[in-house]
């Protein structure tokens, strides 16, 4: 599990760096293991981070926690100082093409895919998916993965 973490950063550290943000990362314990689909773990992270350094003005920050749960699970929680979203914003971005309007979504495209991907990943792995935001004060996005291997 650490090492697919520390792929993601690896690959989304430079765009993070030259958009002059800050990331930093806390994986607890340093190793774990978890049962997933390598693909998809990476996918959704990836899409996470790449969300957050899309959306987070100069001179943010982005933290990234991957956390083993006492049953064998991980709680992955992305938090960034972007621009944040109201409820109403959230549950356009959770639908599939949904995009939510604003200067910063106008300045980076997308298909509007990326939030219900994720959500339909995490399903895929019996997980959970939260997202907490605030305007002009961030997201904060939490992932629970149960241990897979447990369910056998």
């Amino acid at each position: 599990m650490s090492e697919l973490v520390a792929q993601c950063i690896r690959l989304i550290r430079e765009r993070a760096h030259q958009a002059g943000l800050r990331l930093v990362s806390r994986i607890e314990p340093d190793e774990f293991s978890l049962f997933v689909d390598r693909r998809l773990f990476k996918q959704i992270l990836l899409n996470l981070l790449s969300n957050a350094v899309k959306f987070t003005e100069q001179g943010g920050h982005i933290a990234i926690n991957a956390l083993a749960l006492p049953d064998g699970g991980c709680k992955l929680i992305v938090t960034d100082t972007g621009v944040g979203m109201s409820k109403e914003e959230i549950e356009r971005a959770m639908t599939p093409f949904g995009q939510v309007d604003g200067v910063m979504t106008r300045r980076h495209q997308g298909t509007g895919l990326g939030l219900p991907l994720i959500a339909a990943f995490v399903d895929v792995h019996e997980g959970t998916l939260h997202i907490d935001s605030e305007k002009n004060v961030g997201t904060t996005v939490t992932i629970v993965l149960p241990d897979q291997m447990s369910k056998d």
